[in-house]
């Protein structure tokens, strides 16, 4: 059986067609690339020339400016020496590597001749003499009136010397440029040929005339010439660094005499590369023509361009492009040619892709309809002429409707809109949406009222439903409930201007509701006040009890004083204990005394907290309109400044507020700047107040008190500036640094051979509770090299007593460090046994107060013979201090306490005072 015939090839005529177009677009590309490269280079080649020709016209312009230069020297002198010419001429010629020789030419005239030439040769030049041109026959007659000779010349050597005396004016070729440099007074130029030892070698005449000026005339010029500066010029040297860097290059430089003819100055031609073709693509050619002073000059450049010297890389990637841009059509050819088989395969899917879409279709709106369904807005659908097609479950619990009752209603009759505010119906939003063709948003004030009467606040909008043509077929409205977050909204602005604690107003509705009654009282002709309250010893309820009782106490203030209040007063809990009460619509002073007062006996009766008894008081400073101001927070401010002098005049008071304490908080402000620079400044000092044994009467001991000199030299006691600095936390680096001084002033003591004796040292509570108080006292010990034993530390009960474990703890580590501890003014604070019995203390400080009246008053007595009897009994050290009289001295020591300090034996001295107290 023999085998099929294989079935003939056909080449498809859309591949054809790609590969011809691709192969006309490469050679195009080719072409375009080609022209670019030769014009590229074209380009180079005519900026190579341009900086050629520069560069040779600064060259020739340099020529005539050193030529004018020495011009300028023989102008300038009567005469000059062989000497002179030689440096000028040696300084051109090391600048110039072009000017190959310097010479003088002076005139000589024929009747001076001789005499010249003797002269010369009496200077030295014993075998000068002015020779001519040897001359042929054809040679003109040469006119003998006046001789150019060769006078000096650079450089001169043996070789060349023969040339001093030759008569330049006998050369029929130099002649004539020698007449135009007399005639322009111009630089004249002209070839070399007799003379030149270089091919390339031409030369270059300036006359100089007698006087300094250059005469006007040519007549003037022609009988005042006395000689011609002459450089012989190497042209090749003009343009080595170009025939160097440029080998390829052909260069000519002509100059046109007066005949216009060119003549040759220099010309270089390259030699043909072994490997270059003999065969030039193209030839560049530029030409210049310029002009110095008089002559003309013209340069000529050409470049022969071979194949080997073009850059081939523009060239290559046309080519490549026009390979890659030839294979992607003929692959995009075969590409559509298989599609077009695609294409025909494709049509018998698109039926049975009908059909199946149809499904989906179907599918995706049972899927919508169960969307609607379960979102959690309200969605009611209607045709263009607002007749209601669907209503979702939400909807349909809004409106009241079911939507089986619903559909093919109006939606005027299933949906009533009404403003919140007024309860005026609002606009049919489906209606309006229809109407204009755009959506319909109600935002604000909006309710929904259900059949049944329910009210939903609500967000709606309204957008029509619009096909193709622009045809409004229908609408579709969303219902957004909000009534929770309204109520959430109307929550948070509640709590925006009420306190959460008390629920009173806070401090953003307190300045509102006083602005209201500022503005209101000038028309009431009323005055206003404003009182306000900051409790007394709330600080001891949460440190003692815990914040949630003070909590307590702080809302059971709050009813209290809402209790007493009438109803157009404002009370205000501003934060911490800080109440205010605004009281408005005053007739008479009297009535806000009367309430001050009364809300004093308010706090009469004592508070339930925590199944416990508590009693505070309150102090209530007062401003009043208009006499202490007219604004709220001035108002405030002052009515602040009041409270703080009624707490300092005894709690549980009221004060009205007054100028002076303006002056007063002006006077503390200025103190306190002060005080930050008294820091800088060292304006601080220690006193030291001596303490002394009560049976041997010898010092025992001293206390270091700090004093503020001010920079005018008085002295600032500290009750003037300690509770300033406490206020502002000025009183921890204070603190510090009389630690630190303290402890550099008793070893210096030591270091004096005086008696050792401990000091102490007071400590403020804000610099034990914030500060580094442990870090402070041991590098002080450190720094200074105190033995620990001789550093007290003194602490007053309540200070330990707000936190007594936290103190405890501290005091422990202060006592490991070595220093003494201390418990100042006892008996005037929390006094406890087991304080005592729990820090480890080791001296008690019995108060000035106690001691000031223990002869006259025989409770203070009692006290004070019962603090020293438990201290001793705890084994500690008493100090009795305020000691003045010897009465006094004589019952603190019958009842035995160990030491004594006061006036009776030495107020606080300064330092040179007291150490003169100190035995050696």
């Amino acid at each position: 059986m023999t085998a099929p015939l294989p079935q003939k090839q056909t080449f498809d005529p859309l591949i054809l067609i790609g590969l011809s177009v691709g192969l006309f677009i490469t050679a195009i590309l080719i072409y375009i690339a080609y022209t670019a490269t030769i014009s590229h280079e074209q380009e180079e080649h005519n900026a190579r020339s341009s900086l050629i020709k520069d560069h040779l016209i600064r060259k020739i312009n340099s020529i005539d400016e050193v030529i004018h230069g020495m011009k300028t020297l023989f102008d300038a002198s009567n005469e000059v020496g062989a000497d002179e010419f030689r440096l000028l001429a040696e300084n051109i010629l090391t600048r110039h590597d072009y000017i190959a020789t310097a010479q003088y030419l002076p005139r000589v005239r024929d009747i001076d001749k001789n005499d010249f030439e003797r002269h010369m040769r009496e200077s030295g030049f014993v075998s000068f003499s002015i020779s001519n041109h040897k001359r042929t026959a054809t040679d003109p007659p040469l006119a003998t009136a006046d001789y150019y000779p060769i006078l000096y010349q650079e450089p001169l050597s043996p070789l060349n010397a023969s040339e001093l005396g030759k008569n330049y004016r006998s050369f029929e070729t130099i002649r004539p440029a020698l007449e135009r440099a007399i005639d322009s007074a111009q630089a004249s130029i002209t070839p070399l040929d007799p003379f030149a030892t270089q091919k390339n070698e031409y030369l270059t005449v300036k006359a100089i005339y007698a006087g300094k000026d250059t005469p006007d005339t040519l007549v003037t010029r022609r009988s005042s010439a006395n000689g011609l500066l002459a450089l012989r010029i190497d042209a090749a040297k003009l343009l080595s660094t170009e025939i160097e860097s440029h080998t390829e290059l052909t260069l000519r430089l002509n100059r046109t005499d007066i005949h216009n003819n060119p003549v040759t100055l220099m010309h270089h031609a390259p030699m043909l590369s072994p490997t270059a073709s003999n065969y030039p693509i193209t030839q560049f050619s530029s030409h210049f023509t310029f002009d110095s002073g008089d002559e003309r000059f013209v340069l000529d450049i050409d470049h022969p361009l071979y194949l080997d010297e073009i850059n081939l890389v523009l060239i290559t990637t046309a080519l490549i492009i026009g390979i890659l841009i030839t294979l992607l059509i003929t692959l995009q050819a075969r590409r559509i040619s298989e599609k077009t088989v695609g294409l025909q395969q494709r049509n018998s899917q698109i039926e049975a892709l009908v059909k199946h879409r149809t499904n989906e279709l179907a599918l995706e709106k049972e899927r919508a309809q169960i969307t609607l369904g379960s979102i959690g807005d309200a969605v009611i659908t209607t045709d263009q002429n607002c007749i209601v097609k669907y209503l979702n479950p939400i909807a349909e619990r809004i409106t009241g409707w079911a939507e089986s009752d619903a559909v093919n209603r109006p939606i005027s009759e299933i949906l009533h809109i009404v403003n919140e505010e007024t309860r005026a119906e609002l606009a049919n939003a489906v209606a309006t949406c229809i109407a204009f063709k755009q959506v319909v948003r109600i935002r604000e004030s909006a309710l929904i009222i259900s059949q049944h009467g329910e009210e939903t606040a609500a967000e709606i909008a309204a957008a029509p439903i619009v096909e193709k043509d622009n045809a409004v077929i229908g609408s579709v409205l969303i219902a957004h409930d909000v009534t929770s977050a309204k109520q959430m909204a109307k929550l948070m602005a509640y709590q925006a201007t009420h306190d959460t604690l008390t629920q009173l107003p806070n401090r953003t509705l307190l300045i509102d509701r006083l602005k209201q009654s500022l503005a209101r009282a000038p028309w009431l002709k009323k005055s206003l006040a404003v009182l306000f309250l900051d409790l007394d010893r709330f600080k001891l309820v949460n440190d003692t009890l815990g914040h949630d009782v003070g909590d307590a106490l702080l809302q059971q203030v709050a009813q209290r004083l809402i209790s007493c209040l009438r109803d157009g007063d404002t009370v205000s809990r501003l934060g911490g204990d800080e109440f205010i009460v605004v009281l408005t619509d005053i007739s008479h002073i009297s009535d806000v005394r009367i309430l001050a007062h009364k809300i004093n006996q308010l706090f009469e009766q004592p508070f339930q907290l925590a199944k416990d008894e508590f009693f505070t008081s309150t102090s209530i400073g007062i401003s009043l309109f208009p006499k202490d101001g007219e604004d709220p927070h001035v108002l405030l401010k002052k009515a602040d400044m009041a409270m703080y002098r009624a707490k300092a005049s005894g709690k549980n008071n009221f004060v009205f507020y007054s100028e002076e304490m303006s002056t007063e908080s002006a006077k503390n402000l200025s103190i306190e700047t002060e005080l930050r620079r008294a820091l800088e400044r060292e304006e601080f000092e220690l006193h030291f107040q001596p303490q002394y044994d009560c049976k041997t009467h010898r010092m025992v001991g001293a206390e270091a008190l700090i004093r503020w000199r001010h920079p005018k030299g008085y002295l600032i006691p500290p009750n003037d500036f300690i509770a300033i600095a406490e206020e502002t936390g000025l009183i921890i680096p204070i603190g510090q640094w009389v630690i630190e001084q303290a402890c550099h002033a008793n070893v210096k003591w030591q270091r004096q051979g005086l008696a050792i004796v401990p000091i102490a040292v007071n400590i403020a509570g804000l610099q034990f509770q914030r500060g580094r108080l442990l870090a402070d006292v041991t590098a002080a010990l450190q720094r200074s090299q105190l033995p620990p034993q001789y550093l007290e530390l003194e602490l007053t009960e309540g200070i330990l007593a707000r936190d007594a474990e936290a103190s405890t703890e501290t005091l422990k580590k202060l006592k490991e460090t070595g220093v003494s501890l201390s418990i100042d003014d006892f008996g005037t604070g929390y006094s406890s046994l087991a304080y005592l019995k729990r820090f480890p203390v080791s001296t008690l400080k019995v108060d000035r107060c106690f001691v000031k009246d223990i002869t006259t008053d025989p409770d203070d007595a009692a006290i004070c013979a019962a603090i020293i009897a438990m201290a001793h009994s705890l084994n500690l050290r008493v100090i009795a201090e305020g000691v003045e009289t010897q009465e006094q001295l004589e019952f603190l020591t019958t009842h035995r306490c160990d030491t004594i300090q006061g006036y009776y034996f030495s107020k606080p001295l300064p330092e040179t005072n007291f150490v003169a107290l100190l035995p050696r």
